[in-house]
């Protein structure tokens, strides 16, 4: 069978809007269970903050989202750690990713010297 340089070689899948621009693909059972556990953390950090840890500047917009204090790809084995998490608007979790230095500093005075000398500590025992 010839194709033409328009033709595609996997179907799109068809959602209720219409097509779908990519194909889809099944998700393995490892990647089924890593998203429930980011699911459970991102819960557990919005039960425990309930709102933007950097509310007290006054300026918060945008939705609240789930930032991890030591990112996942430096520190894999804390990605699940509730103590790892801070909860801050889209606006301030935008500052945290401009500025990471000055954001770490700000995320770890927020959350008060005891929490954060014991992440620190399970940083560094990890490695």
């Amino acid at each position: 069978m010839n194709r033409s340089p328009l033709q595609r070689k996997t179907p799109l899948a068809r959602s209720h809007q219409g097509l779908r621009k990519t194909p889809l693909r099944k998700r393995s059972r490892r990647q089924n269970a890593v998203e429930a556990k980011n699911k459970l953390w991102r819960q557990r950090v919005h039960h425990e903050w309930k709102s933007c840890a950097f509310s007290h500047k006054k300026n918060c917009w945008g939705d609240l989202e789930a930032h991890h204090i030591f990112y996942v790809s430096q520190h894999r084995e804390l990605r699940h750690e509730p103590i790892n998490g801070i909860l801050c608007c889209q606006h301030h979790h935008q500052w945290i990713h401009n500025y990471p230095k000055e954001g770490l500093a700000a995320c770890l005075v927020l959350i008060g010297k005891y929490r954060a000398s014991r992440l620190q500590e399970l940083a560094s025992q990890k490695r």
